[in-house]
């Protein structure tokens, strides 16, 4: 135990044992509006001392900030005992910082080729020409299955995409390649 923490008792004691490698105690055993800040930042340190990816551990901790925060639509009981205090969203995410791991990677010449080999093979003959635009665009599948003829313009160049076919919701003009 750190100093300035309390040590944990009651129902929220057998997390602490879990913890440890004790006793496990079920979600549901014990009150939501119990959990401390304290005890969710040790979870945290259990997790990555199982061998769980920074990302895996980061993942977790925001779905359950998130199920805590859907509690005022749910269990408005819940959400006036916790008094606007998530444990999850005040835990150390300092201990899972830079856990994203990002995948940079450029499909080969090679691996491009084989690719639409397998494509022209499909039932739908227009699934070459849907990997071209993403490969080429890095367009999202629901962009390019959206689209709209009057939407592409070939003499310009571009795309024009409307906000709401974006993921941020703001119009968005996608230069094409020359191929």
């Amino acid at each position: 135990i750190k100093n300035g923490f309390v040590v944990p008792s009651g129902p929220l004691a057998g997390l602490r044992e879990h913890a440890k490698g004790f006793a496990k105690q079920k979600i549901g055993d014990f009150y939501i509006d119990d959990l401390t800040e304290q005890e969710t930042t040790e979870y945290i340190d259990v997790r990555l001392r199982q061998g769980k990816a920074k990302s895996t551990v980061k993942r977790e901790i925001y779905a359950l900030q998130a199920v805590v925060n859907k509690l005022r639509f749910t269990d408005n009981k819940a959400w006036k005992r916790l008094n606007g205090h998530n444990p999850f969203a005040e835990a150390d995410k300092a201990k899972v910082k830079g856990g994203e791991r990002r995948r940079r990677r450029i499909i080969s010449p090679d691996e491009e080729e084989a690719l639409l080999t397998e494509l022209r093979k499909c039932r739908n003959k227009e699934m070459p020409l849907i990997f071209a635009v993403a490969i080429s665009t890095g367009m999202r599948r629901a962009e390019i299955l959206g689209l709209l003829w009057s939407q592409i313009d070939i003499e310009r160049g571009v795309i024009n995409l409307d906000a709401d076919q974006t993921k941020a919701d703001e119009e968005r003009l996608v230069i094409l390649l020359p191929e």
